[in-house]
Formats: structure tokens, C-alpha cells, sequence
């Protein structure tokens, strides 16, 4: 519900301060809770899949790499943030496409030199009971938008969000899914892929924390975004 929303996003942004570390809180504008998670003059990556015209990403002083398919969507929403005194770049980018993925990190390289934080929110969902399924490919696509788009982003990123002797490393954020923890009828394809993120993710936390870097996975619920218009069936 609404009040479990906004406090699991308190309770992200309250990590993500002890952290240091600037992120984004992928929300409709008019779902936002009146919090500021970020700080000032810090580099991190967003990469979503759909609908990035509905978010709210104007944080000031930071330095965004904003990434999806929706270019001109995604070149307003570097705008928009413009003129609210980040520095912002939109890269076309599908995180289904490996060299996709690879580009990404290395363009957000060249133009700030450092990764700080890496938010991987993209997304696909799918509504069909398992005896309703007729092409079985949609398993692997969504396994390679909801998986393996995380891991292809987190894996390029990885050596940029080591910390440097002295200093913290960077931060992973997973945005999954109660799906992703819970078994949900007419969902085998999108619990299967998010299962999957789920797990990489908190294997990947306990790797991460002898490098500096820290790990968040976000379990939302139903949140107002395009995803489930966009899902496939």
C-alpha cells in the first residue's frame, strides 16, 4: 500500500546516506515522498527499460548517466534536470544488448570520470497463466531484460565502484519486485526472472562487501508506472 511504499523508500534513502552516496528514487512525480536521499556532486548511472517520461530524476549537484530505450523521453528528462543544476546525459541504451550495456558505463566514464552509484531499474513484466503460454521464448526475454540486463550493467561497472585504498566504494541498487520473493499467479515468467535478479543480487551483496561497494534490492509492490501497460501477455 501507500504507506509501505513511502517507507520502504525512507528506508532506502536512510541507507543510502550512511553510504554517502547520492541515488535516484525511480517514482512518479506525483507518488513522490518529500525526501531527499542525495547529495551533492556525486556520478551514478540509471538504467530503465520503459516509460522514463513518468520519472522524477531532477536531484541537484549530481551527475546523471540517464539510460533506456525512449530516447527523446529520456533527452526531456536530461532537461529537465539541466535546468535543476544536475549534469545530465541521456544515452539510448537496451540493457538486453550486452555492448549496450558496455557502452553505457564506459560513456558515463568519459564524461565524468568516475561511477559512484549504479541503479538498475529496468524492467519488463508479463500476465499469462502457465497453460496460457503459447510462445516460450518470452521466458528468456524477459530473463535477459530482468536478469541479465542487471548483471551486464553491474558487471561493466563493478571495477569503477571498487574502493580506492581509504575510501568507500560505490553502490548497486536492484530495483526488483515482491514477485521476486513470492510466487504470484499468471506471473511464472516475471517471478522466474525476478527470482533470478533477487538472487544475484543478495550473493552479490555478500562478494561486494569486501570491495567497499554496497548493495540495495528493493522489493516494491504495485507502483503507478507503465510497466504493466507495456507487459507483455
Amino acid at each position: 500500500g501507500e504507506m509501505g511504499r513511502e517507507l520502504a523508500l525512507h528506508r532506502l534513502a536512510r541507507l543510502i546516506n550512511q553510504r554517502r552516496r547520492a541515488a535516484v528514487l525511480v517514482i512518479r512525480d506525483d507518488d513522490a515522498p518529500r525526501i531527499d536521499p542525495c547529495r551533492r556532486n556525486s556520478s551514478f548511472l540509471e538504467c530503465r527499460r520503459d516509460d522514463p517520461a513518468d520519472q522524477q530524476l531532477a536531484n541537484r549537484g549530481n551527475c546523471l548517466v540517464l539510460a533506456a530505450r525512449g530516447e527523446q523521453a529520456l533527452r526531456e528528462i536530461a532537461g529537465r534536470c539541466q535546468r535543476d543544476g544536475s549534469k545530465a546525459i541521456a544515452l539510448r541504451t537496451d540493457v538486453a544488448v550486452e555492448d549496450d550495456c558496455w557502452r553505457l558505463v564506459d560513456r558515463a566514464l568519459e564524461a565524468f570520470g568516475r561511477i559512484d552509484v549504479l541503479v538498475n531499474n529496468a524492467g519488463v513484466s508479463m500476465h499469462a497463466r502457465f497453460d496460457e503460454i503459447a510462445d516460450w521464448s518470452t521466458y528468456e526475454r524477459l530473463w535477459r531484460v530482468n536478469c541479465l540486463g542487471t548483471i551486464h550493467c553491474t558487471r561493466f561497472a563493478w571495477p569503477h565502484l571498487k574502493a580506492a585504498p581509504g575510501k568507500r566504494g560505490g553502490q548497486i541498487v536492484g530495483v526488483n519486485s515482491l514477485a521476486g520473493r513470492t510466487g504470484v499467479p499468471g506471473r511464472t515468467t516475471y517471478c522466474a526472472s525476478k527470482f533470478a535478479q533477487a538472487g544475484f543480487l543478495e550473493a552479490l551483496r555478500i562478494e561486494a562487501a569486501e570491495h567497499g561497494i554496497a548493495v540495495t534490492v528493493v522489493y516494491p509492490g504495485v507502483v503507478a508506472t507503465g510497466i504493466r501497460r507495456r507487459g507483455l501477455n
